[in-house]
């Protein structure tokens, strides 16, 4: 159960959330009024069928997103009745399908006062590829994979979306988010009358106004956004699923909107042509604003973390102005902790904090808060004053190599105060030296072949003049070396924070972590070595000096067999730590290998592939025709998928076989979270030497740390699998590598005995 609020941005006069019972029972709670809790049903797993497949584990309502921008309208229109009406929302519901695997559910609803909901009124959208991202005009936006948008008008019992045929192609960036494509809420002089919909589509980079009368979106003079107070910020944010939080707030018919994004709160407002957004910093010199709360029109609630402790504010911003001053706001330091859970309740006017276990618990109220003393903005902070300090401490310089060899890349930068960086390429760090660091000399056993007689010790200030540079370092607690990153940027562009933010940017994708230099155990910043030929060799290029010769695997590849020497098999995610499945007493010999296909046009990650394995069954090569004659060799019944009792090992079974064929089911399925699995012969699995390589004698360096956070067998097939692009079959010593059906998950894993009692077949069923 996730502990945060699941809804996106909040209706006005409401406080709503998303639950989960133990009976798989999916509900939106109605807290706004902390004294009369309303409960009302959106889905059961067993009535609407949610899952598509059935080992997965249902745990929470992760988001929902209601067209809150309709429920605002009907708030503030004059009406003589008191009906409320439908308003339609879109909820995500994810499951469990493996140790660290998630699957999303998506469906839509409609929403008002009633108890409950009857069934009907959920729809269930069942394997689709588009995300909803938002509503405008009552029109539901949704996305496929982030990006092209599509709009459904609801105007069908049926889910009927359209494309946006105005919109321009859609520019997939550089580094692929989750969601490039968003609703962004823009301020409004006046809600109540307005030519267009309150949220725009940021879409390309830009804003996209959807014309009510028309139902379009305006493609002419498409709205920008400067933000110069802050180079950094992105409505995308840098990493995975980091997009910002819109809050919007009314002031009488004036919507202002706030963002909360990189742990800072902006604001976004309208230059004086109103022809393009501008990015307004509220609350400058608190760090590390940890969540936002719209308290109706008294303000924001604000959490963040100082001291290694959570405070909590309330901010009441100054009324709006052109000029866009914040001196005359106020602040209120509250006697309560900050948390990411709290909720607003707002008739009660009740502020509610949401536990782990999911009970709501009142913390304060607004009479309660308006009784703390309040501080003005401009009597508690200098803005000029900060300004200055900040330009100071925001010096920086780009690093500048002495000299580059093909060891080192030189790649494109976006969203930071650098447009390039160099990073070590891939296996490539026995080419280069330390040439400046921390720390790096108190560790002279294990570095002192690659400092160079010319390293200079820094301070964790000095790094600002080194942005861009590649880098090697070595957390506390960690055994691992890293050093496929460069240096972005120090944290928060603050030489002052002695924290650095470091990426690693390669083919189609982009990592981003933070570097404590106070607490890690060492960082250098390496340059390139002059290197002859002999010297630059790396495993990859010793390994392709073999692949010329083919192997014996190889060879029983092209007639799909395998060998086993041993008498066990392993059935696992060759590339990742999942959940194995060992099947023991298994005959010795050739193994031929068959698989099945099934057609879906939708897969998990939003691709199109009707060659994905969908079962792969081996068969010991005395029993192949016998058992592959059976015309309903790759049928399977449900009860396969079992809820697991008491405890068990990899090696356990089901003692009786789940079908007349014989086929007996491991009590444990097979754990995936890299997108394939495999079968292989126990006694050579993780085995090295099985690929006949040749002896490679180790550095220092890779004598002393691990440099990888994966072995080095799955390294070597994750590097194999990326040179032949990613097949759906891969050959491997002593096993057979397989994509695993359509997505990560947990599968189920069977095996067939002969008369006498060895297991001669073995199979995977992923879909």
């Amino acid at each position: 159960m996730f502990n945060q609020s699941t809804f996106t941005t909040q209706p006005f006069g409401k406080c709503l959330d998303g639950y989960v019972t133990s009976d798989h029972e999916f509900y939106l709670l109605d807290l706004s009024d902390y004294d009369h809790v309303i409960k009302k049903k959106i889905a059961h797993v067993e009535d609407v069928k949610l899952a598509s497949d059935k080992n997965r584990i249902f745990e929470c309502v992760s988001e929902i997103k209601l067209d809150w921008e309709s429920h605002l309208m009907y708030q503030l229109s004059v009406r003589s009745d008191n009906d409320e009406p439908t308003i339609r929302a879109y909820a995500t519901t994810s499951s469990r399908t493996g140790s660290n695997c998630i699957h999303s559910n998506r469906s839509w609803f409609k929403f008002n006062n009633v108890e409950t909901f009857e069934k009907e009124q959920v729809n269930i959208l069942e394997r689709i590829n588009e995300e909803g991202i938002g509503f405008v005009g009552g029109s539901m936006i949704l996305s496929c994979s982030g990006g092209e948008p599509v709009i459904e008008r609801g105007n069908y019992n049926e889910f009927t979306v359209e494309k946006c045929s105005e919109l321009p192609p859609y520019v997939r960036p550089q580094f692929p988010l989750r969601n490039t494509t968003l609703l962004i809420t823009l301020p409004c002089e006046d809600v109540l009358n307005r030519k267009y919909s309150i949220n725009a589509l940021y879409y390309n980079g830009t804003f996209y106004q959807y014309d009510l009368e028309s139902g379009k979106f305006k493609v002419e003079n498409p709205i920008t956004c400067s933000t110069e107070c802050d180079k950094t910020f992105s409505f995308t944010g840098t990493g995975f699923n980091d997009n910002c939080k819109i809050i919007p707030y009314l002031e009488g018919h004036r919507l202002r909107v706030f963002v909360h994004q990189n742990r800072c709160l902006y604001e976004l407002v309208w230059n004086q042509e109103g022809t393009q957004i501008v990015l307004v910093k509220h609350l400058d010199w608190i760090c590390e604003i940890l969540s936002i709360v719209r308290l109706d029109n008294f303000g924001l609630l604000v959490s963040s973390s100082a001291d290694k402790t959570i405070d909590c504010f309330a901010y009441t911003p100054q009324l709006f102005n052109i000029q866009n001053s914040k001196g005359e706001g106020e602040l209120r330091k509250l006697p309560i902790k900050g948390s990411l859970t709290y909720l607003y309740s707002p008739i009660s006017k009740t502020i509610i904090l949401k536990d782990n276990n999911n009970q709501y618990n009142k913390v304060t109220s607004i009479s309660e808060i308006e009784q703390v003393k309040s501080e003005k903005i401009k009597e508690i902070f200098n803005e000029e004053e900060y300004l200055e300090k900040l330009k100071k401490d925001s010096e920086f310089d780009v690093y500048v190599p002495k000299l580059v060899t093909p060891s080192m890349s030189c790649v494109n930068v976006v969203g930071a105060r650098i447009t390039k960086a160099y990073q070590i390429k891939e296996e490539k760090y026995n080419d280069f030296e330390i040439i400046a660091g921390l720390r790096c000399r108190d560790h002279m056993d294990k570095l002192g072949e690659i400092i160079s007689k010319d390293y200079i010790e820094l301070e964790p200030e000095d790094f600002a003049n080194y942005l861009g540079a590649p880098i090697m370092y070595k957390s506390s607690w960690s055994d691992i070396l890293e050093y496929k990153n460069h240096i972005k940027d120090m944290k928060d562009c603050k030489k002052s924070s002695k924290q650095i933010s470091v990426a690693c940017i390669g083919s189609g994708f982009m990592s981003n972590s933070g570097v404590d230099l106070t607490s890690t155990a060492f960082i250098g910043i390496v340059g390139c070595k002059e290197l002859t030929t002999t010297e630059s060799t790396s495993t990859n290029d010793i390994m392709n000096d073999t692949n010329n010769t083919r192997k014996e695997y190889e060879i029983l590849f092209d007639d799909q067999e395998f060998k086993v020497e041993s008498t066990s098999i392993i059935a696992n995610d060759s590339l990742a730590d999942g959940n194995p499945v060992i099947i023991e007493n298994v005959r010795p010999g050739t193994w031929k290998w068959i698989t099945t296909n099934k057609e879906k046009n939708y897969v998990d990650g939003g691709g199109i592939d009707n060659y994905l394995t969908a079962q792969i069954i081996a068969i010991h090569s005395d029993c192949y025709d016998e058992i592959t004659k059976n015309p309903n060799l790759f049928k399977y019944s449900d009860d396969i998928y079992r809820e697991l009792e008491g405890e068990a090992t990899k090696t356990d079974y089901y003692p009786d076989p789940v079908n007349e064929d014989g086929w007996y089911l491991m009590k444990f399925g097979v754990g995936v979270d890299a997108g394939v699995a495999s079968f292989f012969d126990l006694k050579y699995y993780n085995n090295m030497e099985a690929f006949g390589l040749p002896f490679k004698q180790k550095s220092l360096l890779e004598k002393a740390f691990k440099l990888s956070y994966g072995s080095e067998w799955s390294n070597y097939l994750s590097k194999e699998m990326q040179k032949l692009h990613y097949p759906s079959k891969m050959a491997a010593p002593y096993g057979i590598i397989t994509s695993s059906g359509y997505g990560d998950g947990c599968y189920a894993c069977l095996f067939k005995k002969s008369e006498a009692g060895d297991v001669i077949a073995v199979r995977m069923i992923f879909a």
